[in-house]
């Protein structure tokens, strides 16, 4: 059978970097498509004996034996037809008539199933390109032709040596400044930063780019997860030899950033306070920080990984890594003794498994801020698709693969798997779980601070050294001798109004009165029991025996106090109390009157026997202390309130334990290490789902 002859007359052939093994290599390019395909050097003999002579038949066989004769290339017929397969399947042949209409047929994919693979692909990174901006760069480039020069770059090093030096003279007021810019404006502000530096970033992209004769095909903005990013489309770069040129592409954004900080660092220091000083340290300071950790980082399809693809060497770095990560899993679990896809390369395989675990937490923060960002029933469907797309479907990919390949297995491996099968299922599986760890804090069992009631003069105080009291004897006596005098004042007013009201019965003449008499004597009444009970509050009673704690060091027998003045604090030190808070999935596994250990923070005291007493027969709506509040520093995590009230992330409950050992007057927080009923893994995580199902359906 003859071989199809008419090759697209505008496909590109390149010459490219060698392979790893020094073999020459090019690439074709498809400008229709915009796709780049490596070829060696017998797919390239292949191509040229293909494209010499159009109207001459030949068939796979008889090209073998031309290409051996006339390049010295062994091969056979079976990869030349495999190459002319890869050709019509990548639609790089120049096909008419009926036969490209069944070619087009085989190769088209309904409309319905295109738009449903870019929704699927594409609704969460979507690009909208703004600016096709050849010619704007080429009338650019002479004018910064400066910047691509040693010299500039040894210049601006200097410049930046030289403003973190003055920076440093002044390092207070710079941090101080820092920390001032967490506020509405500071935000105002990077965001004005942010914008200026990116547009600078990508245009550091498209001009180095455009210098090395490459095509900027487009830049624009594109939306991560709705959050818009400047981008530019350097996919021409790949047309290059010279991976120093294509690192140069790649850093350029960076390299412009961290100039640009360096400017930025030294005119701040000598600009006056104004709104630009403002921008000028913004874009000195977080706009290069971030662009580093961000774009450095090789984990993502960023900056970072491109440099590091170029800098190995290791070209489809994502593809080729992600081969060998799948090789020796399959080799480890299976033993199929295949060859690595990769030779020399093993550093690949720990770069993989970083990606995967990296890219994994990624993931499932997208399916996450999908499922916050939507309302419940389209965002339930869409965190659910990332969830099929990113995590279901390659590890369902992967398993085929390994059943489509069992009878390779060695058999030695597939019983080593099975053993670490059984026992990672009896690990998840067995109750073996026996304790629960809860944020908790230990205080005294009861403790009150006395304040003030009224303004006045202490006329009962304990001396200091008398630290002991009794429950019902007084701590405090507060004398006002205003109320008092007040209190004179209605007495009197009482009994008038009280003997203006009994002469009314002697004479016709008064009986009008009666009524106002009446009202008059029952404010009398209403005000001395008013001041009457303010001057028993005055008379500060212990509720408890106890010890007296934090009295005022100036306090003495005989002072004066204003109303709301702190007294002392009065504790029962002789045991304390545990309150932990345990959330509704756990709430099964507590076990009436359980026993565990507290554990405090900064070993200040030794761990704790305690006993359960009793259980809170609801969640908390929001916490009645900030000791266990993860916004600070507790194990308990919260989010602020409307009114800043801190309301736990899910259904929580409190719960009291009781220990024999004398507390102190401080409150200590730590963790609580509980008895319980024995829990396996994955029921614990059962729980926490069913858990959170039912607290956002509502149930």
């Amino acid at each position: 059978m003859s071989l199809p002859r008419n090759i697209r007359q505008d496909l590109e052939l390149i010459e490219a970097a060698p392979f790893e093994d020094g073999s020459p290599r090019w690439r074709l390019y498809d400008p229709a498509a915009n796709r780049f395909f490596d070829l060696g050097y017998l797919e390239v003999e292949i191509l040229r004996e293909l494209r010499a002579d159009p109207a001459r038949e030949i068939d796979s066989t008889t090209l073998a034996r031309t290409i051996a004769d006339r390049a010295q290339i062994i091969c056979n017929s079976r990869q030349i037809e495999d190459f002319v397969d890869f050709l019509l399947k990548n639609d790089l042949y120049w096909i008419e008539g009926e036969r490209a209409i069944e070619h087009r047929k085989t190769l088209r994919t309904p409309r319905w199933k295109t738009l449903g693979l870019r929704i699927w692909r594409q609704y969460l990174f979507l690009r909208v390109p703004i600016l096709h901006p050849d010619g704007l760069l080429d009338r650019l480039l002479p004018l910064f032709s400066w910047a691509f020069r040693p010299r500039t770059w040894w210049i601006l090093a200097a410049i930046g040596a030289f403003a973190i030096y003055l920076t440093s003279r002044q390092k207070d007021y710079f941090f101080s400044t820092f920390v001032g810019y967490f506020t509405p404006i500071g935000l105002v502000y990077f965001g004005i930063a942010i914008i200026l530096a990116k547009v600078l970033h990508e245009f550091g992209h498209a001009l180095t780019a455009r210098r090395y004769g490459c095509s900027v095909r487009a830049m624009g903005v594109a939306f991560l997860v709705f959050w818009p990013i400047l981008y530019t489309d350097t996919t021409d770069a790949w047309r290059l030899r010279s991976r120093r040129k294509r690192v140069m592409i790649g850093a350029a954004g960076m390299i412009v950033e961290c100039g640009l900080a360096a400017i930025c660092l030294l005119l701040w220091n000598f600009m006056p306070e104004s709104f630009i000083k403002n921008i000028l340290f913004m874009m000195s300071t977080t706009t290069w920080l971030m662009t580093l950790l961000i774009n450095l980082n090789p984990l993502m399809r960023f900056d970072g990984y491109y440099i590091l693809s170029d800098l190995s060497g290791v070209e489809n770095l994502q593809e080729r890594s992600n081969a060998m990560g799948r090789w020796w899993l399959r080799e480890r679990l299976f033993g199929y003794g295949r060859e690595a896809p990769e030779r020399g390369l093993r550093w690949l395989i720990p770069f993989t498994y970083a990606v995967w675990i990296y890219r994994l937490i990624i993931f499932f923060g997208i399916a996450y801020i999908v499922y916050t960002y939507f309302f419940k029933a389209l965002g339930a469907v869409l965190a659910a698709v990332q969830v099929v797309r990113m995590l279901i479907m390659p590890i369902g990919k992967e398993v085929v693969q390994w059943w489509q390949w069992r009878e390779e297995s060695n058999a030695r491996y597939l019983r080593r798997s099975a053993i670490f099968t059984f026992i990672l299922l009896l690990a998840v599986t067995l109750p073996i779980d026996r304790n629960l760890e809860l944020p908790a804090y230990w205080q005294a069992r009861s403790v009150v601070t006395f304040y003030a009631p009224i303004p006045g003069q202490l006329s009962v105080l304990p001396p200091p050294g008398e630290d002991i009291v009794t429950a019902g004897e007084p701590v405090a006596i507060i004398t006002s001798p205003d109320l008092e005098f007040q209190l004179d004042q209605a007495n009197h007013d009482l009994r008038s109004s009280r003997y203006q009201l009994e002469r009314t019965s002697f004479g016709s003449g008064l009986a009008q009165d009666r009524l106002s008499l009446q009202a008059k004597l029952q404010g009398a009444l209403e005000t001395q029991e008013n001041l009457q009970a303010q001057l028993d509050d005055a008379r500060l009673v212990a509720p408890f025996s106890g010890r007296i704690s934090d009295r005022q060091a100036d306090l003495r027998l005989g002072d004066w106090v204003s109303r709301g003045d702190r007294l002392l604090t009065l504790v029962d030190d002789t045991a304390g109390e545990v309150v932990a808070y345990v959330s509704e999935s756990e709430l099964r596994a507590l076990k009436e009157g359980a026993t565990g250990r507290f554990y405090p923070e900064g070993g200040v005291r030794g761990p704790q026997q305690v006993r359960l007493v009793d259980v809170d027969g609801f969640s908390l709506e929001q916490l009645e202390t900030a000791y266990v509040a993860s916004t600070f520093g507790g194990g308990l995590d919260v989010r602020d309130g409307s009114e800043g009230e801190l309301i736990p992330q899910r259904a929580t409950y409190r719960i009291f334990l009781e220990t024999e050992a004398p507390a102190d007057d401080r409150v200590l927080r730590g963790q609580l290490v509980l008895d319980a009923q024995a829990r396996s893994l994955i029921g614990r995580l059962w729980r926490q789902i069913v858990g959170v199902w039912r607290r956002e359906a509502g149930i």
